[in-house]
């Protein structure tokens, strides 16, 4: 029961980047099969299906990278050439950008399920 709930409170408050990324991957689909001219092949559909969800899910990988600080010290960097005294360590930034990131909890959740839903429905069209 928990779980659903927290399903559906997710769902409740995310359905945008849900809906971006189902309007993505369908864009992506479509400009695939667009290039190569072959709306009637199903083959092609494949290739649209699989390389929506697969970008979609590598991005949805990124952020997951970026959501445990993976990133942190290439904009610490950029941030102590381009900002002047600069007097916070990299330990004191990476703590102010995790208490940041808290409120963001489970964001890469939409691109990777989204992803892989398109993978499978690429798969099963092969």
């Amino acid at each position: 029961m928990q779980f659903w709930y927290l399903v559906k409170t997710y769902f409740k408050y995310h359905w945008i980047r849900l809906l971006a990324s189902v309007v993505y991957c369908v864009l992506m689909l479509f400009l695939y099969n667009f290039i190569h001219h072959a709306f009637e092949n199903s083959y092609f559909y494949f290739d649209g299906f699989f390389i929506g969800g697969a970008t979609l899910f590598l991005f949805g990988l990124l952020t997951i990278v970026s959501y445990f600080g993976g990133f942190d010290m290439l904009s610490y960097l950029f941030r102590a050439k381009v900002v002047d005294n600069h007097r916070e360590s990299l330990y004191d930034y990476s703590v102010r950008r995790r208490s940041e990131r808290m409120p963001n909890r489970f964001a890469f959740i939409d691109y990777l399920v989204i992803g892989t839903i398109f993978m499978i429905v690429g798969a099963i069209l092969l």
